[in-house]
């Protein structure tokens, strides 16, 4: 039981930092938690447990949570290859025409979404 509840505060705690610590939400929105645990926290259990199964260590940690960052803003939300993301225009800023990317916001977006995951 104590496993399953350890397992629960990590998926609620990962979007709790992720989207609430850094300002994106503001606390009235807190029941957005349910909405975001399966995508922020569901991705944390996974990760923690791949590298607690396969005895790994921070490094492969790190690397898996940086995979993700990328696969969450590059697939899911689309911000690290739409150029007129929100109406923002942040790919302007060092941005990378082989890859299609802008490189301060692709590292901005892949180190703030996979800080919860570690």
């Amino acid at each position: 039981m104590r496993r399953i509840l350890l397992a629960l505060g990590l998926s609620l705690l990962s979007p709790l930092v992720a989207e609430f610590l850094l300002g994106d939400f503001p606390l009235t929105y807190l029941y957005f938690l349910l909405l975001l645990a399966p995508t922020y926290g569901g991705a944390a259990v996974v990760i923690r447990e791949v590298a607690r199964r396969k005895g790994l260590g921070w490094p492969s940690i790190v690397l898996m949570a940086l995979a993700y960052g990328v696969f969450e803003e590059g697939i899911m939300t689309m911000s690290l290859f739409n150029p007129d993301y929100a109406g923002q225009r942040l790919l302007d800023p060092g941005y990378v025409l082989a890859l299609g990317i802008g490189v301060p916001w692709t590292l901005f977006v892949s180190c703030r979404s996979s800080c919860p995951s570690w």
